[in-house]
């Protein structure tokens, strides 16, 4: 029985500090969105992923013979609002995506000085360094595409 309890307080404590880890994390990369457009970016994000659910809400309390989009709304809000759902993370790299590339803000993070910024204590994975460096050859494909463009 001990070594039950033992494992359970080495699971808690295991969840807690993930837990933990993941909020600073997020609150890193929420801070580091302080530009205008980054700000316009997780915005929008937001809205793709969780907005048309508060409008559903919204709808079906104004208009009563549509009262049934209330549980619906509130079906998908609970659903994101849920544990271990992938909210935020798709949240933000769509709000990366949306600032880097879409609004084009050239004070965005790239995603090799993200991962850097939050993952640097663990050691890369050959994965991971295949896909930063195939988006860094992107990124420079796509400068050299702007500035030949900004030329004619």
């Amino acid at each position: 029985m001990k070594k039950l309890f033992k494992q359970l307080g080495r699971f808690f404590k295991w969840l807690w500090l993930f837990f933990v880890d993941f909020f600073k994390s997020l609150w890193r990369i929420l801070v580091s969105l302080k530009t205008a457009k980054g700000i316009i970016a997780l915005t929008i994000s937001l809205m793709i992923y969780y907005g048309w659910a508060v409008a559903l809400v919204v709808l079906g309390s104004i208009f009563p013979s549509y009262r049934y989009l209330i549980g619906i709304g509130t079906g998908v809000m609970l659903f994101w609002a849920g544990p271990f759902t992938p909210f935020w993370p798709i949240t933000l790299v769509t709000t990366i995506f949306i600032q880097r590339y879409i609004l084009r803000d050239k004070k965005a993070k790239t995603f090799k000085e993200i991962y850097e910024s939050y993952l640097a204590d663990r050691k890369m994975s050959k994965e991971d360094e295949r896909f930063i460096k195939h988006l860094e050859k992107k990124e420079k494909r796509d400068d050299k595409n702007r500035e030949s463009n900004d030329h004619v």
